[in-house]
C-alpha cells in the first residue's frame, strides 16, 4: 500500500533563516560591553562636534570682558584668556580632531593597502622592493620626521596647507602606513595560494580582478581594526604636533592646540586644560574599546564558523 503523502502545510517545521555576516558581527559586538560603551562615547563626541553650529557662540570671537569665566549656566566649561567659550571651541575643535584622525588614517590605510597587497600577492623582486621600502621608512624617528615634515608643508605656499589642516594629515598619512602594509600583506600571502584563488584564476580573472574582488574582501576585518586603533593614535599625535605649535595653527581650534594656549595659565585657571583634555582622554579610549571589540567580531574563523551552524 503507498504511503499518503504528506502536504508540506501540514508539517509542523521552519527552516532557521540563516544569518548574515553583518548579523553576527554586531552579535559578537555585543558580547563587548566595553566596546558599546566606547561606541556609546564616541557617537556623543561626534554628535557634540556636528551639532557644534546650535551654540549661541562664536568660537573664534573675542571677549576681553569676559575673560576667564569659571564654568557657569552660561559657559558651561567656561571661557578662556580671550573671553571665548570653551564648550564651543571643544565642539568645534573635535570637528578638526575627529577629521584628522579618521582622514590621515584613512590615508594609511589606502597606502598600506596597496603596498602590502601588491607585495603579498606578486612575491619575489617585488615583495623585496616593497618591504625594503617599508623597512626604511620605518628606520627614522618617527616624532623627528613627524616635525620636519609639518614644518616643511606648512611654509609652502599651497593653499590647501594653509593652517595646518591639509599638512598635517598628509604628514600623518604618510608616516603611518607602514603596520598596515605589513598586515595586508601577510593576509595576501595566506590567501593568494587558496582555493578559491585558483578557482578564479582558472575561470580566466585578471589579477586586479583577483585581488581586489577575492582577496581584499577577506583583509577588510584586519584593516578595519588596525584603522580603528590607528585613528586614536592619529589623534593623539595631532594634539601633541598642536600642542607643539606644529599641528593645527590658531585660530581654528583643535583639542591639541586649545591646551596649548592655556598651558601658561593652567595653574591658576585649570578648566582651560582640564575639558579639552578630557576630550581627548575619552575619544582616544573609545576607540581603543571599540577596536577590541572589533578584533573579536571580526574574526573569520568565528564569523565563517558560526555562519555554517
Amino acid at each position: 500500500m503507498a504511503e499518503q503523502a504528506i502536504p508540506l502545510d501540514d508539517l509542523d517545521y521552519q527552516i532557521p533563516a540563516q544569518e548574515t555576516m553583518l548579523q553576527i558581527v554586531w552579535k559578537n559586538f555585543r558580547r563587548h560591553p566595553m566596546g558599546l560603551i566606547g561606541a556609546s562615547i564616541l557617537l556623543l563626541i561626534v554628535l557634540l562636534s556636528a551639532f557644534a553650529f546650535i551654540s549661541p557662540y562664536d568660537p573664534d570671537e573675542i571677549n576681553n570682558s569676559n575673560r576667564w569665566q569659571t564654568p557657569s549656566w552660561h559657559h558651561p566649561f567656561g571661557t578662556d584668556k580671550n573671553g571665548r567659550d570653551i564648550l564651543t571651541r571643544v565642539a568645534y575643535g573635535g570637528r578638526v580632531s575627529l577629521m584628522v584622525g579618521v582622514l590621515s588614517m584613512a590615508t594609511a590605510a589606502i597606502l598600506g593597502t596597496i603596498i602590502g597587497g601588491l607585495a603579498g600577492f606578486y612575491g619575489g623582486q617585488i615583495d623585496n622592493v616593497l618591504m625594503r621600502l617599508t623597512d626604511f621608512f620605518l628606520c627614522f624617528p618617527q616624532l623627528f620626521v613627524l616635525l620636519f615634515l609639518s614644518f616643511i608643508l606648512r611654509e609652502s605656499h599651497i593653499t590647501f596647507m594653509q593652517g595646518g589642516f591639509g599638512n598635517i594629515i598628509i604628514v600623518i598619512g604618510a608616516t603611518s602606513w607602514m603596520t598596515m602594509a605589513r598586515l595586508v600583506r601577510a593576509t595576501f600571502l595566506e590567501l593568494r595560494e587558496s582555493e578559491f584563488v585558483k578557482a578564479a584564476r582558472s575561470y580566466g580573472s585578471n589579477d586586479l580582478h583577483i585581488m581586489v574582488r577575492h582577496i581584499l574582501p577577506n583583509a577588510v576585518g584586519p584593516v578595519i581594526v588596525n584603522s580603528t586603533m590607528g585613528t586614536a593614535w592619529s589623534i593623539l599625535t595631532e594634539s601633541g604636533l598642536s600642542f607643539l605649535g606644529y599641528g593645527i595653527q590658531p585660530p581654528t581650534a583643535s583639542w591639541g592646540n586649545m591646551l596649548q594656549d592655556a598651558r601658561a595659565t593652567m595653574g591658576v585657571y585649570p578648566w582651560q586644560t582640564i575639558f579639552p583634555g578630557a576630550m581627548i582622554f575619552f575619544t582616544v579610549i573609545a576607540l581603543n574599546y571599540v577596536g577590541d571589540a572589533l578584533r573579536d567580531a571580526l574574526d573569520p574563523y568565528k564569523v565563517v564558523g558560526q555562519m555554517r551552524q
